[in-house]
């Protein structure tokens, strides 16, 4: 068993060894699996063991503050039920992320866990909530004495990160794609975006030679890239194409 272990590892090292001083790993939600995603124990976890670049996180209104969640419906990720919209904070706090009473963090909680120890890529799912997680960046990265260029915001809704842009110079913007476009990356060198997220099946050799033309970066999320068997060979290829970031739900498969 051990040295199927060693045989399945090593090609990884090999892999990731050559290009470690330039690919930008992403611990997804902090990581989903070897913690409960989304809480502070997976933004640890991403940090101190798996030495991640940047940690990832969905923001989402409840009813009196921003927390770090996913989905709409609390019985997604918790041992609660309904909406997160129509959920108070306080009830909320009484609910389980975990098997072991994990918590659901505000932005706030978030922001203080991370602190300077990683960038932070923020995925803005309402439009709605733009100027308040606006006012909480700058506020934090002001009081800690910190770049807004260690912030990156991504969403599937780009209006959003055009607006969220312009309360927030500096920030880097991270647009989220699903599917490969004709004109490949024009629409996020208009934007001035830093890069595209986008999954590995919409990724192609074109479409990453014209980004980076263009002057940005390419980060590749998606399922496979966390598949116990498809994972290796999905990151290899990412690799060899010349991706500049992989966002991963267990970044222990590149070390």
């Amino acid at each position: 068993m051990k040295k199927m272990l060693a045989l399945i590892l090593f090609p990884v090292f090999t892999v990731f060894a050559s290009n470690s001083s330039s690919l930008m790993i992403v611990g997804h939600r902090g990581v989903s699996g070897p913690a409960p995603e989304h809480t502070l124990e997976a933004f640890e976890l991403a940090i101190e063991t798996y030495k991640v670049h940047a940690v990832e996180f969905d923001i989402r209104a409840c009813k009196d503050d921003l927390v770090i969640m996913n989905s709409t419906d609390l019985s997604a990720t918790t041992n609660g039920t309904g909406l997160v919209k129509d959920t108070e904070l306080a009830d909320i706090k009484k609910l389980s992320a975990g098997p072991h009473g994990e918590k659901v963090p505000t932005l706030n909680e978030a922001l203080a866990c991370i602190g300077k120890r990683a960038q932070i890529i923020l995925e803005i799912k309402e439009h709605e909530t733009v100027e308040r997680i606006a006012a909480i960046i700058k506020a934090y990265c002001t009081q800690n004495n910190w770049e807004l260029s260690n912030v990156y915001a991504s969403s599937l809704h780009h209006p959003s990160l055009i607006a969220f842009q312009k309360l927030c110079p500096g920030v880097k913007l991270l647009p989220c794609l699903i599917g490969t476009l004709p004109k490949y990356a024009k629409f996020a060198e208009k934007m001035s975006a830093w890069g595209i997220c986008t999954t590995p099946d919409s990724i192609t050799q074109e479409y990453v030679d014209d980004a980076h033309a263009r002057g940005l970066k390419i980060l590749a999320a998606e399922a496979t890239l966390n598949h116990p068997t498809h994972a290796y060979a999905v990151a290899q290829q990412m690799i060899a194409m010349g991706v500049d970031g992989l966002v991963l739900n267990n970044p222990g498969i590149v070390q």
